[in-house]
Order: C-alpha cells, then structure tokens, then sequence
C-alpha cells in the first residue's frame, strides 16, 4: 500500500512538473519595442536598397524599379512559411532572372589599391579605359548609390529574405577607383570624397553583412588613398577624420539581428512537422522549447554584445571584456532548446568590432605616415600613441614593404597594415 502510495505521489509530482514545463514567459516589454521599431524600417521607402537589389538590372532595365520588384516578390513568397504542407521548401521566383546585365571583371584586373597596379594601370591605360567603357551602366549606377541618403534594408526580418547581393558593389567600388585613376583632375579630393561616401553607408547600414562589405570598402578605398600617396601621385597633406559614433555603432543592426531571431523562433510554430506532431510529442516538445523565453533570451544575448561593442579598442582586448548575463537554473531547464538555438544565431559581433577597431588604427596609420614619409626606425616609437588597442609601436613586415600597428587577433594584413 505504502510503494502504490509512493507511486501515485511520484506520478502526481511527475505530471505537476510536466505541466508546468508548458508554461511559456511572456515576451518582454523592451523585445517587442525593438522588433515594433524594425518592423517600421519596413514601411520605409528606400530608394538607395531598391538600387542596390537592382544594380546587375540590364542596362534597358529601370534599376530601382526592379529592385522594388524583387523586394515585393520576395516579401510575397517568405511571408511566414518558408516550407509548404507537403514539406516541401517555398521557392522564390527571382524578376532579376533573365534581366540581368554582364558587368564582369576579367580575372587579370589590377585593382588599383594593390601595390604595383597603378603603374600597370597607367602602362595598359587603352585597356582600363575600355573596360570602364563597358562597365560605366554599373558604375553610374554605383555612384547614384552611394549619393542617395535613405539607405535602409527593409525587408522584413524573416529567415530568407534577401539583404541585397554585396557581389556588384565591391565590383563597382574597384570600378570608382579604376574611374578616379584613369579621369580625375583633383585626385586626392575626389578619392577623399569616395571615402566619405562609402563612410556614409556604413553608418546608414543596418545589417552586419551590409556593414561588413562597406567597412571592407572603406579599408580598399584606404589603401587606394595609400598607393596614389606611394606614387606622388597626391601631396597627402589631409588627415582623415576618425570613425564617428554613427560610422561606429551597432544598435540598429543589434535590433535588426534580435527581430530575424524572434521571427525565427515563431516559424518554428509554423514548420508542417511541427503541426503534424501527436499531442505527446508536442507536449515533450514544448517542455523544453519556450518561444518567448527563446525570444527573451536572445534579446538579452544582444543587449550584453551591445554593451561589447561599444567598448574601447583597449577594453576589448581584455580577457573579461564580455559580459554574457547567465540565465538561471530554471531558464535553463525550462528552455534547454530554446536556449541551445539562440547560441547558434549570434551573429560573429566580436570579429566585426576587432575589424572596426582597426579600421580606426589603419585611419591613425594613414594620418601618421603622410606626415613621416622618410621616417626612421625610430620614429616608430611615436606610433604606440596612434594604437586603439595600447599593444605597442608599429612595425614593418614583408621585407620592409608594409608598416602594420600590433592588433590582439592579427587577420588580413590590410586590416591593419599600410603599404610603404
């Protein structure tokens, strides 16, 4: 009698245990201002993001009404069910399709921001030409781009929308270089102003993919700057500003990233699998899955790698520098899944503020060498003063042909290198 009393006890523990699992949280207040915000981006015109989807349009095509269009039929075919009731994927049937121009680069391009191409440019100056000749549609359309001041990516945050193909705008900014090069009478001016300009977008941008690609331009346009200050070809007598807290700053995209993850989590709602579950099956699903407290989770996540990212050069690089708030025992009993899918949707914040950091500290490089153009070994001392990160002097690499600043995490060497 005692051991069935025990086991209707267990068993009455057991299932009060299991209900309870089923109680979700509710969303929090700041979550759903953040994805209220984003949300709004999306009833925003942005001549600028239509460009950019319609930038490879044929050159009879109307650019940005294209892009429109591809915006539209995007948001039309992801609008919250990504996989039909059959299981099988939605497909979206792209209008740039079979409108798409040739704007290609032949595989011996010489871009001009490498050491060594601006005299093969000049040597081959017929050849260049006729190649800005055939890519000018493209070109035009870039420098259109970036004068337009509404860039926003507006899609809507769902798990497979197009950001924007980055491809021809990184082909069009070696093709701007290529046109100052070749066309400018006020060389260093106009190629300042193309800096500014690609500065402009990364402040504007949204995304961390859209940031990346316009913070990888604004490192080429540098290096641009560099080898025309290399070939006498600019007196190099400007210093370039440092990064602005607008050029620096990673709310919008913090929000933009939490508002793809919460609709993330809801589709998962929405999977036919996950409707065709038997009630047992859904029942131990939902025990350990919380579609709030996931969503709740990741707004946290983003808030502690906000707090990261607005560190200093010097502060990141300590050990302890991010501050990831732990949920408790509960939280993470209650939404074991939950919590083990948002780990998974962090977007890689830590490499792209090390990026950034050094953007600032190849801006300082920059400033400092046209200034010490005959320098001495010795005058390396004065640079540890210039280093964001307070690691030291700057130093020469690859036989004397490139003057870097010590970085905690060394990447490419033009992140944070010049060449000499």
């Amino acid at each position: 009698m005692k051991v069935k009393k025990w086991l209707l006890g267990f068993f009455v523990i057991l299932l009060a245990v299991s209900l309870a699992l089923q109680i979700d949280d509710k969303q929090s207040l700041e979550s759903k201002k953040w994805n209220q915000e984003v949300a709004q981006w999306s009833q925003q015109p942005s001549q600028a993001f239509y460009l950019q989807l319609g930038l490879e349009a044929a050159d009879d095509e109307d650019p940005i009404a294209l892009g429109l269009e591809r915006l539209k039929q995007v948001e039309i075919a992801y609008s919250g069910h990504l996989i039909h009731e059959d299981g099988s994927t939605v497909t979206f049937n792209d209008p740039l399709e079979g409108r798409r121009g040739s704007f290609e680069l032949p595989n011996d391009f010489c871009e001009p921001y490498n050491s060594g191409c601006i005299d093969t440019i000049k040597n081959k100056t017929p050849y260049y030409a006729e190649l800005l000749s055939k890519n000018h549609i493209l070109l035009e359309r870039y420098i259109k781009f970036l004068a337009l001041n509404d860039y926003l990516i507006t899609t809507s945050p769902n798990t497979t929308v197009i950001f924007g193909e980055y491809e021809p705008i990184i082909k069009a900014n070696k093709l701007y270089q290529l046109q100052l090069l070749l066309n400018s009478n006020n060389l260093e001016s106009d190629t300042l102003e193309l800096i500014r300009l690609s500065r402009l977008k990364l402040a504007q941008s949204n995304t961390l993919m859209a940031k990346m690609v316009h913070l990888a331009n604004i490192q080429l346009n540098l290096d641009f700057y560099n080898q025309l200050l290399n070939n006498n070809l600019i007196a190099g007598k400007t210093t370039i500003p440092g990064l602005t807290t607008e050029e620096s700053s990673l709310d919008a995209t913090v929000k933009f990233e939490h508002a793809f993850a919460t609709a993330q989590t809801k589709l998962i709602a929405k999977l036919p699998e996950y409707s065709n579950f038997s009630f047992l099956k859904r029942f131990w699903h939902n025990m350990f899955f919380k579609q709030n407290m996931s969503i709740n989770t990741d707004y946290q996540s983003k808030q502690d790698w906000l707090s990261y990212t607005k560190l200093s050069a010097k502060e990141q690089a300590l050990p302890n520098a991010l501050k990831i708030t732990e949920p408790d025992i509960s939280q993470k009993v209650r939404n074991y899944g939950g919590r083990t899918l948002m780990g998974y949707s962090l977007p890689a914040y830590k490499d792209y503020s090390l990026r950034l950091h050094n953007l600032q500290s190849k801006i300082n490089l920059i400033n400092w060498y046209q200034k010490h153009r005959d320098f001495e070994l010795s005058d390396l001392k004065s640079t540890a003063a210039i280093n964001n990160f307070a690691t030291g002097e700057a130093y020469l690499e690859q036989e004397k042909s490139l003057l870097c600043l010590p970085t905690p995490k060394p990447g490419k060497k033009n992140h944070h290198c010049i060449a000499i």
